[in-house]
């Protein structure tokens, strides 16, 4: 069952810290925090306009006055010396809709001590401000944008800051609240922070002080309503007597006072979204790694064309360097070998592609004079040296001779046959 107590919880009880002390650190001398949260400058956008000197009495609030500031105890106001004396709460000046200017008597006019004067900013001012945190799981930072905004209805309340506050001074609105990059909107973690209130019990939305808090930060239909306890002893007197002390007036409008709710509905959300953008950057990350791979495989290809290019350039250089003798050597050879030296000369030198080769030129691919040369000398000492099965190979027709029709693609047709015709002749 929820409890709406919610300024119970958040008290500061046996060496415990309550939410605020957590996140803003105290100086209790025997329990001092470091806080979490730094509240930095805020600085005019515009050049506000600064009004005229005002004058006032303006008094501290004096815990000596009791009444205020303790809950009764069963219709009777007790005093601090009381055991059961607890805390009312958290005294706040209710927001006006126009400045009160007070009446002061003739007496308190001629006393010029008691008056504090000030110089207010008009209407209109508007202030940036960062407020820096560290370490703070989700739901703190969702207590502390709750604080800030007024749970999200910063645009319907008010805060109140400086001097002048009972008489209207000080009303401020603070809009605009952004959280830094790669954080989820201040929502989401005010969602956060009202789960981890139910989960201690307490309905923010529903407790007494949040209704409280919002009533009186919201503008009064009536300024009259406001009304302040005249200074005079006897009235002090007097409320002490009485069983019981209305302590805030507007705090009967707080039922009609909505509270905004997110909850888990918005962490729903929120998660949903983020699980719609990892699978939309794992999409993502999936496409980069497809293109990288692409990318490497076309590298890979260009990289083995390149190596092939450069063992090609190498052969053509080792070829033009080399002679036709140099892939020959000085042993004696058969005519398949000699073949097969010629045509890897010719394919480094000149390209030749010795498994489908072009129709003979005229002239053949051994274009070089001394290659024609070596060529027609080292048939002539295999005819010499030959066996009779070479001797007879060589006597055939062109259509039937082998070397003729390997010779052709070397010296060209006419040039093979006249050099066998000659080998022959000799």
């Amino acid at each position: 069952e929820l409890n709406d107590n919610l300024f119970q919880l958040l008290l500061y009880t046996n060496d415990k810290y309550d939410i605020a002390d957590a996140l803003f650190g105290t100086i209790e001398s025997s329990t001092a925090l470091k806080g979490r949260i730094l509240c930095r400058h805020a600085f005019a956008s515009s050049e506000p306009t600064v009004l005229e000197e005002k004058k006032y009495i303006l008094t501290n609030p004096k815990a000596s006055f009791y009444p205020f500031y303790l809950k009764s105890d069963d219709g009777k106001v007790v005093d601090y010396n009381n055991d059961s004396a607890q805390l009312a709460g958290y005294k706040r000046y209710p927001v006006r809709n126009e400045l009160h200017e007070p009446r002061y008597d003739e007496k308190q006019q001629k006393n010029e001590k008691i008056f504090t004067t000030f110089k207010p900013l008009g209407s209109g001012a508007t202030f940036n401000c960062q407020i820096g945190f560290h370490n703070l799981r989700p739901w703190e930072l969702g207590a502390l944008c709750s604080a800030i905004t007024f749970h999200g209805m910063q645009e319907e309340r008010y805060h109140r800051l400086g001097m002048g506050k009972p008489l209207g001074f000080g009303k401020m609105r603070i809009s605009d609240v952004k959280l830094s990059e790669g954080l989820e909107k201040p929502q989401y973690y005010m969602g956060h922070f009202e789960v981890y209130m139910r989960s201690k019990g307490v309905n923010i939305a529903k407790s007494l002080e949040m209704r409280e808090l919002h009533a009186v930060s919201t503008p009064l239909k009536d300024d009259v309503l406001i009304e302040y306890h005249s200074h005079d002893p006897k009235v002090f007197q007097g409320l002490k007597k009485r069983e019981q002390l209305p302590l805030r007036k507007h705090s009967v409008h707080h039922e009609d006072l909505p509270v905004t709710e997110f909850g888990a509905k918005m962490i729903e959300e929120t998660r949903q979204k983020k699980r719609k953008e990892e699978e939309l950057e794992n999409q993502r990350q999936a496409e980069i790694e497809e293109r990288r791979r692409l990318e490497e495989e076309r590298e890979r290809k260009e990289k083995i064309a390149s190596v092939n290019q450069n063992i090609q350039r190498q052969r053509e250089y080792e070829a033009e360097s080399k002679g036709l003798s140099d892939y020959i050597g000085d042993k004696k050879v058969k005519f398949q070998d000699f073949k097969n030296a010629v045509e890897t000369y010719a394919q480094h030198k000149y390209g030749f592609n010795r498994n489908k080769p072009e129709d003979p030129s005229q002239e053949g691919f051994l274009v070089d004079k001394q290659d024609r040369l070596y060529v027609e000398q080292w048939l002539r000492d295999h005819y010499a040296n030959g066996s009779k099965k070479v001797k007879k190979e060589l006597v055939k027709n062109s259509d039937h001779n082998l070397y003729i029709k390997r010779m052709r693609y070397w010296l060209g047709q006419e040039n093979a046959e006249s050099v066998i015709a000659e080998i022959l002749e000799s």
